[in-house]
């Protein structure tokens, strides 16, 4: 009994270690590889070294100007990281690994007690693994933040709606308010969204009551209310235009701030956000559910995201990543389940699939560089055993030949395993082009130091380049120095940057 408890115990913890290195490399591991990219990344940055530089806690400024888009979550957070290990791409991409990975223990923590036994062995490793997951995880936004609290929230939810425990109220109230601090009150709508749905479908409407226990409002009101009461009276109706009307209802009802897009538009962000774990879709069966409110608990929650997202007038991929915990939970409960057939179909089309992405994981990097025309994503047949693709294809072959053998928990690690030596691959490739084509880090060597301006620069370099210059960059051809795609009169090149399409011109000479 002893030597059994302790072999246990054993395997625990080399689990636990094991992931812990694969975590390493999928979310931490070449932070700084990448400038950074987008409208997002280089503006919450600069916020938050300006919170940091003014000492202004409350206000979030964006080029000595308040900034009303977003709660001040990610910048204090971010703000700290600067300070301990300064402004480096890696400190503000930090805060997103810490909550992606944070999540994924708590997430196992709550799965053990939702569902006790194995289930966690196997969920913990899709969710780690998942690509939209380590995709938000590596990027210096907040969907990353807001979407790991809401995930934790509804995870103490569930708890509390299978065990009936004060505590797990709390919990749930708790992480729900910092959500609020994370991105405003969207999860406070999803929240409300799903406890409706899962009481219409038990018709125990008494849930819907009981959540709101005068003291978990009260402890949510503390953590949430006093920073939006701050702004409101520093502020007063700039600041209620901007974070509530325009950011909360018109994000919604309109196009005007996110990319429009058809109902259908999250299922393939879906698809491509589970990858390699899509296939595993396979496994999940909606016929038992009503006997088990566990999971439908879990089919509440990731249908209602999508549902709330798929309705919504504007549509960005992350706005459905908190919906990819649940999904993980319960593909996981259901490979304990699955017959050994169904494993042996599940996971060979899960060999398949990483095997297809062969072609395109060795092309990313050139149809960056020169666009998808000129990228090649055909391998022959000998190349598929030689090299980087050959070492791929024989993990891809070891995964199909553990989940041929019913291997029920070689076969998951396998898979994690392919996933971090991918990641650990694009990270080294695709650095580079991103620095060339999509961030304006190497612009910025040779610009920052001149007075110049800018003209017909693309939104996302000019917010990248504002970050690295830390100042706020005039459209204009009247001074010393511009950076534009093309001459202005009478200017001569300096330098050429052409992954991004724009040059240094010099006023005043020919």
């Amino acid at each position: 009994m002893v030597v059994g408890s302790l072999r246990m115990r054993r395997d625990a913890v080399m689990f636990a270690a094991f992931l812990a290195v694969l975590a390493w490399f999928l979310y931490f591991y070449g932070a700084s590889a990448a400038g950074l990219v987008g409208p997002d990344e280089p503006r919450y940055a600069q916020v938050s070294r300006e919170m940091l530089r003014t000492h202004d806690w409350i206000t979030p400024y964006l080029h000595g100007e308040p900034w009303f888009e977003k709660p001040p979550l990610y910048y204090w957070i971010t703000a700290a990281c600067f300070a301990i290990f300064g402004v480096t791409e890696a400190a503000a991409r930090l805060p997103a690994a810490l909550f992606a990975v944070g999540f994924v223990v708590l997430f196992a923590w709550q799965t053990r007690r939702l569902f006790p036994g194995e289930t966690s062995r196997y969920a913990v490793p899709i969710l780690l693994s998942s690509a939209g997951w380590i995709a938000f995880g590596r990027a210096a936004t907040m969907e990353m933040l807001f979407s790991s609290l809401l995930a934790g929230a509804l995870g103490f939810m569930a708890l509390w709606l299978w065990q009936g425990r004060r505590r797990w109220l709390f919990a749930f109230h708790g992480l729900l308010a910092l959500t609020v601090l994370a991105k405003g009150f969207g999860g406070v709508a999803l929240a409300a969204i799903i406890l409706f749905a899962y009481c219409c479908a038990t018709r125990e409407f008494v849930w819907f009551v009981r959540v709101l226990n005068p003291v978990a409002v009260t402890l949510f009101a503390v953590i949430a209310l006093p920073w939006i009461g701050a702004m409101e009276f520093r502020h007063g109706d700039a600041f209620f235009q901007e974070f509530i009307v325009r950011q909360h209802f018109r994000r919604y009802v309109t196009p005007e701030l996110a990319h429009p897009g058809p109902w259908w538009f999250y299922i393939p962000v879906l698809l491509a956000g589970l990858l390699p774990w899509t296939a595993h879709l396979a496994l999940l069966d909606v016929r038992p559910v009503m006997r088990d409110h566990r999971r439908l608990f879990l089919l509440s929650w990731a249908a209602m995201i999508l549902l709330f997202f798929s309705l919504s007038q504007g549509k960005l991929s992350g706005y459905i990543l908190a919906a990819v915990p649940a999904v993980a939970m319960w593909m996981g409960e259901e490979w304990t389940r699955a017959t050994l057939w169904r494993i042996r179909v599940v996971g060979v089309a899960q060999a398949l699939i990483l095997l297809a992405l062969a072609p395109l994981l060795r092309a990313l990097p050139t149809a960056m560089a020169r666009g998808l025309t000129h990228a090649d994503f055909q391998l022959t047949l000998g190349s598929w055993f030689t090299g980087r693709s050959g070492m791929w294809t024989a993990g891809v072959a070891l995964l199909a030949w553990f989940a041929w053998r019913g291997r029920r928990f070689a076969a998951p690690l396998m898979a994690a395993t392919l996933t971090t030596f991918a990641v650990i691959w694009l990270v080294a490739a695709i650095g580079p082009e991103v620095d060339r084509m999509a961030s304006a880090r190497l612009i910025a060597v040779d610009t920052c130091g001149k007075t110049f301006g800018i003209e017909g620069v693309r939104r996302q370099i000019r917010y990248s380049l504002e970050f690295y210059c830390d100042r706020q960059l005039d459209e204009s051809t009247s001074l010393e120095y511009t950076l534009s795609p093309s001459a202005p009169p009478g200017a001569r090149m300096v330098k050429e940057f052409p992954g991004s399409g724009l040059t240094l011109w010099k006023r005043g000479e020919k």
